[in-house]
């Protein structure tokens, strides 16, 4: 006999079913009964204007009470203010210094001033995308940055059509796309895609 999906199917739905009888039935003796040769207790009968007090979920077996009955009843028990706190043993009991108390103290150093016509000689840019999750992209020397990324040293302070603006230490650099170089490898690139097609 072949075995198919449908037979593994019907198969895990077999073993589900018997083990929630299982579990139901053997496990956890079914739904509570009265004691052995103790007389069935007799069902309160209320008069038809009364409204029936509902029972204390303390005293109702723990398989009737609710999901948010039971979890009270544990965090009374455990006296569990914050489900996310973590251990005390974790917590240092010493007092902890500031940040700024354990760094050095030490003059800050002047801003390094970058040669903005060597900057600009040295790096390409080659594309701006508008759009973003930061506002903007540049394509600097072939690598994608987003306003607010670090290039060089210097931090990718916006983008507009056609150029981006590159800040840091006191430097402001606006890197510009050369059309006229573009438009000349674009023209070259044409001319040998005409030559390769004769």
């Amino acid at each position: 006999m072949k075995i198919t999906k449908n037979h593994l199917y019907v198969g895990l739905i077999a073993a589900a079913a018997a083990a929630w009888c299982v579990d139901t039935f053997l496990l956890h003796g079914g739904a509570p009964q009265a004691a052995q040769g103790a007389p069935a207790p007799a069902l309160p009968v209320a008069a038809p204007t009364a409204r029936p007090v509902p029972a204390s979920p303390a005293a109702a077996h723990p398989r009737t009470l609710s999901l948010a009955a039971r979890f009270d009843r544990v965090s009374a028990a455990a006296d569990l203010t914050d489900a996310f706190a973590p251990p005390a043993g974790w917590i240092a009991t010493a007092p902890v210094a500031s940040i700024d108390d354990a760094l050095p103290t030490a003059t800050p150093a002047a801003p390094v001033r970058i040669d903005a016509d060597a900057f600009r000689k040295a790096h390409k840019l080659t594309a701006v995308f508008l759009m973003g999750r930061a506002g903007g992209t540049a394509v600097i020397d072939g690598t994608m940055v987003e306003v607010g990324q670090r290039f060089d040293g210097l931090v990718l302070a916006g983008v507009t059509a056609g150029a981006a603006t590159l800040q840091g230490q006191g430097n402001v650099i606006v890197l510009q796309i050369d059309t006229a170089a573009e438009a000349a490898a674009l023209s070259r690139t044409l001319s040998t895609r005409e030559k390769q097609v004769k």
